[in-house]
C-alpha cells in the first residue's frame, strides 16, 4: 500500500475520497480534481479506481451541470480503469443522477483483506478476515506552527478499529482542508491516530497527533 498525494494506491486500485463535487467552488476546481485525477492514473496504472464516499456535496438535489461533471468523470476512469463507488453521508441522491443509471453504489467494498468504506457509519461487513479498513468522511488536517506562524496542513491519519489497521484518507479536494477533529464513529480519539503528511513526493511519518498537539502549545 502507498501514500500519493491524497490518494491511497492499494496494490492495483487508486482510492480517492471526497471529491464534493458540486460545492460552491466545484466548476472552478473540477478542472483541477480531473487533471490530477487523469495524472494519478498515468502514473500508477491502476486497474481500478474507487471513489470513497461523498463523490457529491449538496444533500438537497443534483442539478445538470453536476450530473454532466459526473458523467464526463466516470466515463475518463471507465476508459481504463474499473469504476468503484461507495455511497458518502453527502451522495443522497448519487443514485437518481443520470451518471449512474448503469453503474452500482456501494455502502462498502471489500478487496482482499481490505474493507473500504466512507466512514460516516460502523462497518456491518463482518472483519473476521479484515486486516486493513479504509475510510474518508474526516477530512484530517493538521495545524502545524513554528512559533510565529499557523499552517494547516492536510494529512493521513493511522488508527485501529477493533483488530484492524485503519487509515483516513484527506480530501481529494484542494480547497477543503480539513480539521483535527474526528466526526467517524470509527475513531473517538485523533490524539491516538498517527500522522503522515505526502510533500516532496513522498509521504513522512510526524508522529502521534496528541503529541504534536502538546508540542505545538509549548512554542
Amino acid at each position: 500500500m502507498k501514500l500519493i498525494e491524497e490518494a491511497i494506491l492499494l496494490d492495483e486500485t487508486l482510492v480517492i475520497s471526497d471529491l464534493h463535487i458540486g460545492c460552491a467552488t466545484a466548476l472552478q476546481d473540477k478542472n483541477d480534481i480531473f487533471r490530477r485525477i487523469d495524472a494519478q492514473i498515468t502514473l500508477c496504472q491502476p486497474r481500478r479506481v474507487i471513489l470513497n464516499g461523498d463523490i457529491l456535496h449538496e444533500y438537497s438535489g443534483v442539478d445538470a451541470a453536476v450530473d454532466a461533471q459526473l458523467e464526463r468523470l466516470f466515463a475518463r476512469i471507465e476508459q481504463t480503469c474499473e469504476l468503484i463507488l461507495i455511497r458518502g453521508n453527502h451522495d443522497i441522491h448519487l443514485s437518481r443522477t443520470r451518471a449512474v443509471r448503469t453503474r452500482t453504489v456501494h455502502d462498502e467494498y471489500v478487496q482482499n483483506d481490505t474493507l473500504i468504506l466512507h466512514g460516516h457509519q460502523v462497518p456491518q461487513t463482518p472483519l473476521d478476515a479484515v486486516r486493513r479498513i479504509l475510510i474518508g468522511h474526516v477530512h484530517p488536517a493538521i495545524q502545524l506552527s513554528d512559533g510565529i506562524r499557523v499552517e494547516k496542513i492536510k494529512c493521513f491519519l493511522r488508527a485501529h478499529y477493533k483488530f484492524a489497521e485503519l487509515w483516513i484518507l484527506p480530501s481529494y479536494r484542494r480547497d477543503t482542508l480539513g480539521s483535527e477533529l474526528s466526526n467517524t464513529p470509527l475513531l473517538e480519539d485523533t490524539s491516538q491516530a498517527e500522522v503522515f503528511i505526502y510533500f516532496s513526493g513522498k509521504p513522512h511519518y510526524f508522529g502521534f497527533l496528541g503529541q504534536l498537539q502538546k508540542m505545538r502549545e509549548h512554542l
